[in-house]
């Protein structure tokens, strides 16, 4: 399916991006997020810390 027309919409939860078709058209919800705290990163920062 080629897109005839591609819209992207920002909403207070993320983005909606609709592609309109020919046949049909379709919507993807996206959001986008900010990672904060990761326990395999500081794992490896105490792994480091202990190597020295």
């Amino acid at each position: 399916m080629t897109s005839s027309r591609t819209r992207l919409f920002r909403t207070a939860e993320g983005f909606l991006l609709v592609n309109q078709g020919t046949m049909r058209s379709y919507g993807s919800r996206i959001s986008a997020v900010e990672l904060l705290y990761d326990s395999d990163v500081a794992k490896q920062a105490g792994w480091d810390a202990r190597r020295q």
